[in-house]
């Protein structure tokens, strides 16, 4: 029986911690990174590590980046590993569905794709237009970047193989994410620079877009900042 954790996590005191125990599947085991965050109660299915004291010398975008793409320092025992990030709503469905894809697409890093960006420029503008990056932001992370390698993916829900070609990616993803932006921006967009990380395309399971995650999860954003996902 394949070990696979389910993971989320979020720095700082942003975010929500909900509880999972009504949700649970007995599959996988449940677990959620933060900095002592104060929603973090034994009451709620979670196995919880404090990060606290974790990459201090980082803003916290970078440092929730960090959990995202470099999962795999905090666990060392799995075969798969599933983060979702915590603006979403977890229900049981979304799990099944998680497990289900595991067993039958069986791969080695499953990620949606985004349905109506499909371009850099379409990144571009909505970095610009909806997450308040200026022009020379923008620039100044392109150049960190290869154009001709740019695909648009939703950045929210990753389901990875326990391998080293994986570890080796997560961690040139966040060393780019790291260059592209300066830890005193505020914000990161990790969408963005995933795709310069990746030497070959046909590697990634691109099989499901981002329509296929908010038909189970719930947005926690999204009655109120639709035109943001």
């Amino acid at each position: 029986m394949a070990k696979i954790i389910f993971c989320s996590g979020q720095t700082g005191n942003w975010g929500f911690v909900q509880s999972i125990k009504e949700q649970q599947i007995p599959e996988f085991e449940y677990w959620f990174l933060h900095d002592n965050h104060i929603e973090a109660t034994d009451n709620k299915g979670w196995n919880y590590i404090d990060t606290s004291n974790f990459l201090t010398n980082k803003s916290h975008p970078k440092r929730n980046r960090f959990m995202k793409m470099m999962t795999y320092e905090f666990f060392l025992d799995f075969d798969y590993l599933i983060w979702l990030d915590c603006k979403f709503y977890v229900p049981k469905d979304f799990l099944q569905f998680c497990l289900k894809l595991i067993k039958e697409e069986e791969p080695n890093w499953l990620l949606s794709k985004h349905s109506y960006r499909t371009t850099m420029q379409q990144e571009i503008e909505h970095m610009k237009n909806k997450r308040d990056f200026t022009d020379s932001q923008i620039n100044d992370a392109v150049k960190h970047l290869n154009p001709n390698l740019w695909f648009s993916i939703d950045g929210s829900w990753h389901i990875r193989k326990n391998n080293k070609k994986n570890k080796e990616i997560g961690q040139k993803w966040y060393e780019l994410t790291d260059k592209c932006y300066p830890d005193n921006l505020g914000h990161v967009r990790d969408q963005f620079t995933f795709s310069s990380a990746i030497e070959d395309k046909n590697y990634l399971n691109l099989n499901f877009n981002h329509h296929h995650l908010y038909k189970y999860a719930i947005h926690m954003r999204e009655k109120f900042y639709s035109s943001d996902l």
